[in-house]
């Protein structure tokens, strides 16, 4: 298992490279002499590093891209972060609307309930706004604050439609 950060950010996921360990190998597949054998290969491995140091300054110490980190990755966001995914489904640009937060609040704790999320909305409303509007950032979604007689909205986010049903933006 991953371990759960309270960091949300690009600046965490930029940084990361998951690995995914997807083999096991038990019994007649475990290799009881794996470390005898790998230390009569010490200099061989150590080139092989080095020809990687090597391609990593070479790509100005950018990674070579690999799908498998790539959805890893993926994976552990969207484990680490499901406001993403609430936002990506629930939300759309619409310059014509302003939405009232306080619903979307309630309906990012419905639809935390039904994805099985429950844990999730225990959080403070005020950690809510803070993720919510980092992710504002990672959608190039706005994230532009209104109050009109007592009740705040975000302008230019609406409700998507779901189902056929009419706009769900107030």
């Amino acid at each position: 298992n991953l371990p759960y950060s309270p960091d949300k950010s690009h600046g965490l996921y930029r940084r990361i490279f998951i690995l995914p360990f997807d083999r096991r190998f038990d019994g007649k597949q475990a290799d009881k002499h794996l470390k005898k054998k790998l230390q009569t290969e010490l200099a061989g491995i150590l080139n092989w590093a080095l020809v990687g140091l090597q391609r990593l300054r070479a790509n100005d110490y950018e990674f070579t891209q690999s799908a498998v980190i790539e959805e890893a990755i993926s994976r552990y966001k969207q484990e680490q972060n499901p406001m993403l995914d609430y936002m990506r489904e629930m939300l759309e640009i619409n310059p014509k609307v302003r939405t009232d937060k306080s619903k979307i609040l309630e309906k990012y704790q419905v639809w935390c309930q039904r994805n099985g999320l429950g844990d999730v909305v225990k959080m403070s409303p005020q950690k809510f706004w803070n993720i919510f509007k980092m992710n504002c950032k990672t959608l190039d979604f706005p994230f532009d604050q209104q109050t009109s007689s007592g009740v705040r909205y975000l302008k230019e986010l609406s409700f998507r439609e779901l189902g056929g049903r009419g706009r769900q933006s107030h």
